[in-house]
């Protein structure tokens, strides 16, 4: 059985990519396109997008109860699970099936270590914001401060009270690292399991691109901020349904405690559809981006005279 990972370049084949890529600047409106994009390609594979959401959600919860190394382990494995799932997303491009086993496909073939990388490259930028942080707060407190950090710690207001313009720049600092991590890592599992990329050849192109491209990404980001909203109130209300429901069912005397552990679990169930499904659409539209912005091209046959 021949293997579904890249083989060691060969005379006509790919390459492997070395070095940052130069990414293509797209128009505004191919942020949108990739919202229709990742739900077109949600529909035709619904039921096997909802079997790779379920498995990760059962995944990252066992792996959060993992005392110590549960949270570590988050961090390190999301790009592995990731770039599988962009594995995936390139296979129906290409007019093959999705499977569930997609998502485990980071973990084999040449791509684990560089994945795996990413996740060690993001916890060394947490760190670094850590500290950065930590001293952003001791310069807003002052010596005398750090001396009576008992009493500041029993009235945490008042602490953030006394940073005054310091908790902005602390708060400043936050949105900048979530903002570096995070367009650092959207492209970069792709370009890994698609391109061969390293690690940090990876994330710098990502980042570049998400740069290149601030205006299809507002209106991307945009749209996303709406999808969130939506999802929200319909979340809200149906909380808010069933559990007035329950109550009134209760105080009527014509409920128990069934109705209430009822209520929840529609809730959850309720929780669990939503990110099904929004969940596949945001992994599509991200393929469709680093389509648009990153991908190589194959060169064209040339027609034979």
């Amino acid at each position: 059985m021949a293997s579904p990972f890249p083989q060691p370049p060969q005379a006509n084949g790919p390459h492997p990519t070395h070095g940052p890529i130069e990414p293509r600047v797209v128009a505004a409106g191919a942020g949108a396109a990739w919202w229709g994009e990742g739900w077109r390609m949600f529909t035709p594979r619904i039921g096997t997008w909802f079997g790779i959401v379920i498995v990760y959600i059962v995944i990252s919860l066992l792996l959060s109860r993992v005392p110590y190394i549960g949270g570590v382990a988050q961090w390190l494995l999301t790009p592995v699970f990731v770039g599988g799932i962009m594995l995936g997303c390139n296979s129906l491009r290409q007019g093959e099936s999705l499977r569930l086993a997609h998502l485990f496909d980071g973990f084999t073939g040449p791509h684990f270590i560089p994945l795996l990388m990413v996740g060690v490259f993001n916890m060394l930028l947490t760190l670094v914001a850590v500290c950065v942080g930590l001293v952003v707060i001791a310069g807003g407190i002052g010596l005398s401060g750090l001396m009576n950090l008992g009493s500041l710690a029993a009235d945490p207001w008042q602490m953030w009270r006394g940073l005054g313009l310091m908790s902005f720049m602390l708060f400043a600092v936050v949105l900048a690292v979530v903002a570096v991590i995070a367009m650092a890592n959207w492209f970069a599992p792709a370009l890994i399991v698609l391109q061969e990329a390293r690690a940090m050849d990876a994330m710098r192109s990502s980042f570049r691109a998400c740069m290149r491209n601030w205006a299809p990404f507002l209106v991307y980001g945009a749209i996303g901020i709406a999808i969130a909203i939506g999802a929200m109130c319909v979340f809200a209300a149906l909380a808010g349904v069933i559990g007035i429901g329950a109550l009134m069912a209760m105080f009527d005397g014509n409920g128990n405690w069934g109705s209430m552990i009822f209520g929840l679990a529609a809730l959850v169930v309720g929780y669990v559809a939503l990110t099904v499904v929004i969940a596949p659409v945001i992994f599509g539209s991200t393929y469709a981006g680093y389509r648009d912005t990153l991908a190589v091209e194959k060169p064209r046959p040339s027609n034979p005279a």
